[in-house]
């Protein structure tokens, strides 16, 4: 139990958040009189200032008496040396973000939030180039793919098929357009340019295959002349995949068919069994 400086109560610990700057980790004051200190200094403009006005004082003399500031920051690192305060600590920061991930409310500021930032162009060309030095440095690189491997690790275990959803949703709006498009292309056309060895290789292997999926019977010149009429805004696939995961097609005039952009992305490498059964 502890009893709370302001309204005298004497309330469970958990009525109290956690601070740094007291001996038992925790406020001076509960939740709810720290809620309505907060609500008044908000009713209250001109009270709002002078808090303000008085906490950036403190701030400059605290600067003026940097003894006083390393005698708050050993203060400090006594606590957190303390393995059960910082539990204590951690603990409620998890139950806070546990609670503001289901919150709908939350979620919808923070996008709004976002957006609103990166709508300012210098802004988002400081992302840009922190991002860029970040990809860069190979410590920086290997860190990030660590935490995205947990990240998607975690996402598998709760639902095995989130890697395929993920998927398909990117390359629906891949094949949509729009920004989404516009920055999938400039990526890859930066990763062509940084790795050409391992496109030249995929290439290869893309032409190998289809070498080896072209019958002695096969009537080259319709297949050419499939490939010359191609409509704008088309694409030639093959309705039977010849690197299918089921079954795999052969390079022929009848295995080919014309399709839109968007349509191909969303086929890949499927094989659809009844548009087979009423072609064939």
């Amino acid at each position: 139990m502890k009893t709370c400086k302001k309204c005298s109560e004497s309330k469970q610990k958990s009525e109290f958040g956690a601070s740094s700057q007291t001996k038992d980790g925790m406020k001076l004051y509960c939740r709810s009189c720290e809620a309505e200190i907060a609500r008044n200094r908000r009713a209250d403009p001109d009270k709002a200032d002078r808090i303000r006005r008085m906490h950036r004082e403190s701030i400059a003399k605290q600067r003026e008496n940097p003894e006083y500031v390393l005698a708050l920051n050993a203060k400090v690192r006594e606590y957190r040396a303390d393995p059960e305060i910082m539990e204590k600590h951690l603990q409620k920061c998890r139950e806070y973000n546990a609670r503001m991930s289901n919150c709908e409310e939350w979620k919808e500021k923070k996008k709004a939030y976002k957006k609103k930032k990166m709508s300012d162009p210098e802004y988002r060309d400081k992302q840009i180039e922190k991002r860029r030095v970040a990809r860069l440095d190979p410590d920086v690189r290997k860190k990030q793919n660590e935490s995205t491997k947990k990240s998607y690790q975690k996402k598998k275990d709760k639902d095995p098929d989130f890697l395929s959803k993920q998927n398909a949703l990117r390359r629906e709006k891949y094949a949509s357009g729009g920004p989404r498009r516009e920055t999938a292309l400039r990526c890859a056309t930066r990763w062509r340019k940084e790795n050409p060895g391992h496109k030249y290789h995929m290439n290869r292997m893309r032409i190998l295959k289809i070498k080896n999926r072209i019958p002695p019977w096969a009537d080259i010149e319709k297949i050419k002349e499939i490939y010359k009429n191609c409509p704008d805004g088309m694409h030639v696939d093959h309705i039977i995949p010849i690197c299918g995961e089921i079954v795999s097609g052969l390079h022929v005039e009848y295995n080919l068919q014309y399709l839109t952009a968007k349509e191909n992305l969303e086929k890949n490498n499927a094989f659809d069994q009844e548009l087979f059964t009423i072609i064939f």
